[in-house]
Formats: structure tokens, sequence, C-alpha cells
């Protein structure tokens, strides 16, 4: 049994591009990671919000060709003769989904299915132009994961839920109308955004973690870190309260520095936290995710 680790993060800005984001951020991360390229078996893409309302065929694949992730798998055959392959994939869950994608990940490292797991993320106006009613930065984001023979490091566990009754009518609906927009459809989304959506997914958020946290055994005080998709202002410095978190436990500002990054939002937290001061090997992250729907989506990570 192995275990899980983020062996590398990076960020990418500067283009209204879904698709060049996501490159942009992997092709960094590889190379921070010192990973061979032939050596990913897995790339899964995050990303909700792509360009031209891409939804059919996967954008992973196009992610892949991009990076040149085992194209060929006879070219990059191994000495052995068994071939090299990267196998490509979506997983769209909104601000959820890099954790579901991580939750993947885990299980194939753990089964011996993979080892190094590559996962992108990005959303843009579908346009591909800045628009100011889009809730949303332009912005991508990228992680490696890989097996580590320490299982004292890396995932410990995940929980996940869904409800369509705790707060009906809460979140974001979007919709491209094409009575509305005709043939120009590909270029909107109409996003309808219930006024006190911040504060339900903290709401949601919280008791998801606090309800985690609880039957683990785990006293909130060994918490150091707290990275959350935030959707406005101080959302993760809020949870680390409502939890009831030591007060030495830290939220990385991802909202402040970088606004809403919707489905790079955590992967984002812990890049800061990562490039910051505050994060100590043997440290205990507490990643937490919450969405329309509501969904919500948590995990335990050692450093």
């Amino acid at each position: 049994m192995m275990g899980t680790i983020i062996r590398a993060t990076s960020i990418s800005l500067g283009s209204n591009s879904s698709i060049d984001l996501a490159v942009s951020a992997g092709q960094e991360c590889i190379a921070k990671s010192k990973t061979n390229k032939k050596d990913i078996d897995l790339l899964l893409n995050v990303g909700l919000y792509r360009d031209d309302n891409i939804m059919e065929p996967a954008i992973a694949p196009l992610l892949q060709q991009k990076l040149d992730l085992n194209i060929d798998p006879v070219h990059n055959s191994m000495e052995n003769g068994a071939l090299r392959t990267t196998f490509s994939l979506d997983v769209a869950n909104s601000t959820c989904g890099f954790l579901h994608a991580a939750h993947v990940a885990d299980s194939l490292i753990k089964t011996g299915m993979a080892n190094n797991v590559l996962i992108v993320s990005s959303d843009v106006h579908p346009s591909k132009k800045t628009n100011p009613g889009f809730p949303y930065n332009h912005i991508g984001a990228a992680v490696l994961l890989s097996g580590s023979d320490d299982t004292e490091k890396g995932f410990r566990k995940f929980v996940f839920k869904s409800s369509f009754k705790d707060m009906e009518g809460a979140g974001a609906l979007c919709f491209g109308s094409l009575s509305k927009f005709g043939t120009t459809g590909r270029d909107y989304f109409e996003f309808d955004i219930h006024p006190d959506y911040p504060e339900q997914m903290l709401e949601y958020a919280g008791k998801l973690a606090k309800n985690f946290i609880e039957p683990s055994n785990m006293s909130p005080a060994e918490i150091n870190h707290v990275v959350a998709n935030e959707c406005r202002q101080d959302f993760g410095k809020r949870m680390v309260e409502l939890i009831g978190l030591s007060e030495h436990a830290t939220a990385p500002d991802i909202f402040g520095k970088y606004g809403n990054g919707c489905t790079s939002s955590l992967i984002i937290g812990y890049s800061m936290l990562q490039n910051g001061d505050n994060l100590r090997d043997g440290d205990s992250v507490l990643f937490v995710g919450a969405g329309s729907g509501p969904v919500g989506a948590c995990a335990l990570y050692t450093v």
C-alpha cells in the first residue's frame, strides 16, 4: 500500500482560453516536479467552464495531445516491450472536482494501477473574452500526485456529500438558451446565483467539515491548515472559526489574491501554502469544497 502525495503544483494566468491555461499550468507543474512526461499514467481535467462551451469531446484528451503525454505508446515503449500509456478523462463536479479527481488518483495509486497522476483545472468565459458578468476569474492550475512508500504522508481520508433538500434553490444555475442566443449560444452562459449563496455554502461546508472530523478521533487542534474554495473574501478564515480549529490554524487568502478561481481554488490554496512560510513537514491540511446543488467534499492530507 502506498501513500498519495502532492509532488508539485502550479498556477497559470494571462490567457482567456481554458485549454491554454490548463496546458500552461500542466507544463509548469511537470517541470517543477522533475517528472518525465512518459511516466505520467493518468491525466484528469476538472475544469468546468470551457472555450466555446465545449462539452463533447472531453477536454482531457485535447490537453493530453498539447502536453504530449504518451501520444504514441508504441514509440514510447519501455525496454521490456511494455507500452507506456496515459489515460485521460474529464471529472466535472465544479468546486469539488479536484477532490473527486484526487480520490480517483489515490485509489489507482494505492492499488498499483498508477504512480503519477496529473490533475489540471481552468475556467473561462465561453466567449474567450473577459466579461464583467462572469463570476469567476480566468485562471488555471495543476497538481501532480505521486505514490510514496511513506504511508503516513499524503491523502488519508475523503468524504463526499450531495443534498437536494437541505437548501433547495441555493446555488448557481448556468445555461445557454438556444431560443435566446440562437447560433451564438456557444459564447454565453447565464447565471442565476442565490443572494445568500456564499453564506449557505459556508454553512453547508462547515457542517460537513465538522462531521468529517468528529468520527476520525482527531482533535480539531491537530489540523494546521484549511484550504477551502473561496467564493467570497475571508471564506477560509471563517471556515476555521466555524469548525472550531485552533487559533494557530491558517487558511490561505485565495479570494484576496486570485478572486474566485472556481475549479482551481483548492489547488491554488495548497500552492499558496507550499510557497508560503507556514507549511511544515507533518502538518495536517483539511481540504473543504462546496458548490451548488449543494454538493460538498472534504479530504485530510498530511504533508
